[in-house]
C-alpha cells in the first residue's frame, strides 16, 4: 500500500529575518511641511496625483521594512502646506464615503429577476 507524503519537515520553518528597522529617506530641505502619513496606499496615491495635477512639488517617504501596514508620509514645501492639507483631506474624505456605500447588487444573479427581464417568468 503507499504511504502518504510528509510535507512536514523536522527543520523548524525558516522565513527569513524578521522586518528589522531601517533608517528612513532623508527629507530634503526644501519639504519642510509634512502633509499626512497613513498606510492607505492607495489613498496616498490619490493624494499624490491631486498633488501633480494641482503643481505641487511633494516628496514621499516609505515607512519602515513591513510588507503590510507600512506608514506613507508625505511632505511638501511650507508655502503649499494648506493647499496640499485641504486636498489630502478632500482625498481621504471622498475615499471614506465609497468605501461606506453599501456595494451594488447583481441584478442578474437572481433568477426570479432573470425570468422577469427576458420573458420566461410564469
Amino acid at each position: 500500500m503507499a504511504e502518504p507524503l510528509n510535507y512536514q519537515s523536522r527543520l523548524p520553518r525558516n522565513d527569513g529575518p524578521p522586518p528589522g528597522k531601517f533608517a528612513s529617506a532623508a527629507v530634503p530641505a526644501e519639504f519642510g511641511a509634512k502633509v499626512t502619513t497613513t498606510d492607505d496606499h492607495a489613498g496616498v496615491r490619490a493624494v499624490e496625483s491631486a498633488l501633480t495635477r494641482a503643481g505641487i512639488r511633494f516628496f514621499r517617504v516609505e515607512g519602515d521594512a513591513r510588507l503590510v501596514g507600512r506608514p506613507v508620509t508625505i511632505w511638501c514645501a511650507q508655502g503649499d502646506h494648506a493647499r496640499a492639507t485641504a486636498m489630502a483631506a478632500e482625498q481621504f474624505a471622498r475615499r471614506a464615503k465609497v468605501k461606506k456605500s453599501p456595494p451594488p447588487k447583481a441584478g442578474l444573479t437572481d433568477r426570479e429577476t432573470i425570468d422577469d427581464r427576458w420573458g420566461f417568468g410564469g
